[in-house]
């Protein structure tokens, strides 16, 4: 159980890393869609966006609060593939905050996944010791726009 738990932290990290490598923007080819709710084979993903700066209720207590700005939060249902699993998207965190929050991760138990900081990414992931957490922990943040992913 545990080498699958692990081996569905590091999937979401590589995914997480692909989704936040830098890309060209198409904001000003087409019209924003403010409604990003969707269904798909039977599991419920649903995004807000209305609510900057709003830490998920459902992460108090579990991990810490960290210093930047939420810009989206994307929750998905036990019907998912991945599981109960909620992603919070962020910017305006520096870089000494980043690693402060990796540094709280791991005072908080969280281990046994990705740990890497090469200068230009951090890109954290592991599995709390009381193993609460049905998806683990990961964490993703890029130096060159102050962005990034916490997903739990």
């Amino acid at each position: 159980m545990k080498k699958i738990t692990l081996f569905i932290i590091l999937a979401i990290t590589l995914i997480l890393f692909c989704a936040c490598a830098p890309q060209k923007s198409t904001a000003g080819d087409a019209p924003a869609n403010t409604d990003a709710s969707a269904t798909t084979q039977g599991s419920t993903q649903s995004s807000d966006s209305s609510q900057l700066a709003k830490w998920p209720d459902e992460f108090n207590g579990k991990l810490p609060t960290p210093v930047c700005k939420i810009t989206d939060v994307t929750r998905y249902d036990e019907n998912s593939m991945s599981g109960k699993l909620t992603i919070v998207n962020f910017s305006d965190m520096s870089k000494a905050d980043a690693e402060t929050y990796v540094a709280s991760l791991k005072a908080m138990g969280f281990s046994s996944g990705i740990d890497l900081n090469d200068g230009t990414k951090i890109v954290f992931s592991g599995v709390g010791t009381d193993q609460s957490a049905e998806n683990g922990i990961n964490f993703m943040y890029l130096n060159s726009d102050q962005t990034g992913t916490i997903s739990y």
